[in-house]
């Protein structure tokens, strides 16, 4: 007797997302974040990061869960919160923020990409005005993955 039942299709061998991004844009954000000291640096040009931050938006489509970037937005809100009451306490709970993505990336919640480009960032933090700038990034990161349908 037939199967009637729609097979799932599988997931791909090993723990990494199904879609990747080749988009020049996202490797050459990401190249621009390794160049860099701090991301303090940025400040000057933080317009020009917030139009990068919309094509990079309007790019990632529906590649990354609106609850997952939500999950790091708000933890990273947590982090910038305690660069204010304990810097100590925010610089550990910013390195151990890059062993969260990275299990988020390998259970496939996040892709490459996006991993890629928080790691760099988040290895650039050195201060509060640096921990500010990727609160930015974050910030209008969301608020335009929102706004093209994510």
């Amino acid at each position: 007797m037939p199967n009637h039942r729609s097979e799932r299709p599988q997931r791909p061998q090993g723990n990494q997302p199904q879609q990747e991004d080749p988009s020049a844009e996202i490797r050459s954000m990401v190249r621009s974040v390794q160049k860099l000291e701090g991301l303090g640096q940025q400040l000057e040009q933080l317009e020009q990061l917030i139009n990068r931050t919309e094509q990079l938006a309007r790019r990632a489509g529906n590649q990354l869960n609106p609850t997952q970037l939500r999950r790091v937005f708000h933890e990273f809100r947590q982090i910038l919160g305690d660069y204010g009451n304990d810097p100590r306490a925010a610089e550990r709970r910013l390195v151990m923020f890059r062993p969260k993505l990275a299990y988020a990336f390998g259970r496939g919640l996040m892709p490459r990409w996006f991993y890629e480009l928080m790691k760099e960032c988040i290895s650039r933090v050195k201060d509060k005005n640096d921990a500010k700038v990727l609160d930015d990034f974050l910030t209008a990161f969301l608020a335009y993955h929102k706004a093209y349908g994510g």
